[in-house]
């Protein structure tokens, strides 16, 4: 009898050295469907790297492995890796395991319910996408048709029907299986404030048909019709919902008016929360207890602060699972290793270095467990893929390594509530923020709570940002904090071509413009608006203000607003010159360009220059 790791069917009570699975038992000839790499057997007791991972055969049992000493090899002589994975998200976590595996090079096939949800995971050749609800049966098929080494459940904690699917599917199938739970808050006795605790929300209901007030619900839109039964559900339920045209028209069918709808998506801050209660004039927030990741202690905080009380939907039966992180740790035995291949005695080996490859491959010509020359000073063994080598070693970067990802996100006019939600998550998740000291500002702001990989970076030119992730090659994810939007003399064309070169790839989060702002704020429109910049740049204003009945003009640097207004003296225009746009010290003045000429602007504003209607006039 021989031990080695078994970490999807465990045998014994001992633990690894990475607590994730136990260790299992494992006998010639047993059949679990396990095949380790130990010396001889299949499996490295230190090392736990997985050599081949397939389901049981029938009459297999739980716990066994068929290891035989150096056989098994299939047709081609060469151990084959089943390295496809299923995961079923429509969640965070599920979105984060995709991201993972684009990450890593893990095939993957991905489902979610909604256009919605798979329009969040991110665009990978590594990834297959499966959109919409499968019943069980249809499950099974799709399960089966790709032969999967491991199944993921990352669906949400309430969807215990779907979760009941997955596991009947992968019994009846013989996949191995991981339930990846989202972490909890821990018992509902200890929230804070006026709280009272339901099993379904159908009892929510049942209880809020005796308590006064308005109610906003946040328990989703599939469950949103038991809130019909209410009397005065009408007038009294808000609800909040993701932003799809099938959700919003499911709330119109069941009859909620359209000015009850909050049609948004998370995450949400407690500012947020807090403000949507109050907007609603909600006596009651209705929510599940969803974790963490479902921003649960953000609405319990909004509702004491808005003086709402709280009726929590507990969850429903304690279930067993791992975490994120475990779920991530039981997928890096599937990562593509280019190149790298299994021979009939289990000895790791690479193809015959050839001219085109890159100096780096070449190096990686490796014998037993010790690179040769220069390698083997730097620690470099046959346990390290291509990507570990290349992070350890200098030199050229490999044109096969999965992008990083640097993001360029308009933050509006400077504060949270004028970003998107979209550009707040992403500030949140990623490892780095760079910008402008005010945006640097606003990115610790909404970092605060989550522990940042690395503070922020007061740097939003390309050159000095690049510098810093080449610096840091370990970096990942980066974001690019703009104010306004990042299609509106923001700077980001100066980064796109730079992106090709330093090996990222570029995702853009648009934002609210100064001049959309500008435009709203005044209740004009501004599609027939002349666009112009004296923020380092030069124009002739007047000659435009001259020829247009609407022009909008970006001050800032060098050029003042009343500079420009100095030289608009005489026209017959009217001037609104906006500062701190968004902001509690918002102001915007209105008058004869002669008249501002004396004022005091802020350096950085924005000014709208209207013809008078006698122009106006003449020009039509």
């Amino acid at each position: 009898m021989e031990t080695s790791l078994c970490h999807l069917f465990p045998g014994t009570a001992k633990r690894a050295a990475r607590p994730l699975f136990r260790l299992g038992v494992c006998e010639k000839n047993h059949g679990c469907g396990l095949r380790l790499r130990a010396g001889g057997h299949g499996g490295n007791a230190e090392t736990g790297r997985l050599w081949r991972f397939s389901a049981p055969q029938a009459g297999g049992k739980r716990g066994d492995c068929r290891h035989s000493r150096g056989g098994g090899s299939d047709r081609d002589g060469r151990r084959q890796v089943k390295k496809l994975v299923i995961i079923f998200g429509g969640t965070s976590e599920g979105r984060k395991l995709a991201e993972f595996c684009a990450r890593c090079r893990i095939r993957a096939a991905v489902s979610v319910a909604t256009e919605y949800g798979a329009s969040l995971l991110p665009d990978s050749p590594w990834l297959e996408i499966h959109t919409g609800a499968m019943g069980r049966e249809e499950m099974e098929t799709w399960i089966g048709e790709r032969n999967p080494a491991l199944v993921l459940d990352a669906t949400h904690p309430y969807a215990a029907v779907v979760t009941e699917h997955i596991r009947q599917a992968c019994e009846t199938l013989g996949l191995p299986r991981i339930r990846v739970l989202r972490d909890s808050t821990g018992g509902n006795e200890h929230l804070p404030g006026t709280v009272k605790t339901v099993g379904t929300v159908r009892e929510a209901v049942s209880l809020l048909a005796h308590l006064p007030g308005n109610i906003l619900a946040v328990t989703g839109s599939k469950e949103l019709g038991e809130f019909t039964a209410l009397a005065d559900f009408k007038e009294r339920v808000f609800a909040r919902v993701l932003p799809s045209s099938s959700v919003l028209a499911a709330c119109e069918a069941l009859g909620f008016p359209g000015s009850h709808i909050f049609a948004m998506q998370g995450p949400f801050s407690v500012e947020m929360n807090a403000a949507m209660i109050r907007r609603a004039g909600a006596a009651w927030l209705v929510t599940k207890e969803a974790g963490n990741a479902g921003g649960f202690e953000e609405k319990l905080e909004a509702a004491a602060a808005a003086g709402a009380g709280v009726i929590v939907v507990g969850r429903p039966k304690q279930e067993e699972g791992v975490s994120l992180e475990e779920a991530e740790a039981a997928l890096e035995p599937f990562a593509e290793l280019k190149g790298w291949e299994m021979d009939s005695e289990g000895a790791e080996r690479l193809p015959e270095p050839s001219a085109d490859l890159k100096g780096w491959e070449r190096d990686l010509e490796l014998s037993g467990d010790q690179g040769k020359g220069e390698n083997a000073s730097k620690g470099l063994s046959s346990q390290d893929g291509p990507e570990r080598c290349q992070a350890r070693m200098s030199g050229e970067k490999p044109a096969n390594l999965p992008r990083r990802v640097l993001i360029l996100a308009g933050a509006g006019m400077g504060t949270a509530e004028t970003m998107t939600q979209e550009a707040i998550k992403a500030v949140r998740e990623c490892q780095v923020v760079f910008g402008a000291p005010r945006m640097v500002k606003l990115a610790e702001e909404l970092r605060a709570a989550n522990s940042p990989r690395y503070p922020s970076v007061a740097e939003y030119l390309p050159d000095p940002v690049f510098s810093w992730l080449r610096a840091h090659p370990d970096c990942e994810s980066a974001v690019v904090l703009m104010s306004g939007d990042t299609g509106f003399y923001s700077g980001a064309a100066g980064f796109a071509g730079r992106l090709e070169t330093e090996g990222w790839s570029l995702r853009i989060l648009p934002g609210i413009s100064s001049l959309s702002a500008m435009a709203a704020a005044l209740g004009k429109s501004w599609e027939d608006a002349v666009i112009a910049s004296r923020h380092g740049r030069e124009q002739d204003v007047r000659a435009l203000a001259e020829r247009h009945t609407k022009v909008f003009v970006l001050t800032g640097g060098a050029c003042r607003a009343e500079t420009v207004c100095g030289e608009l003296a005489g026209l017959p225009v009217s001037v609104s010159v906006g500062e701190n746009l968004g902001s509690p010290e918002e102001r915007i003045v209105t008058g004869r360009p002669e008249e501002l000429a004396g004022e005091r602007f802020a350096s950085l504003a924005v000014m709208w220059i209207e013809a008078d209607d006698s122009r106006k006039e003449e020009r039509r």
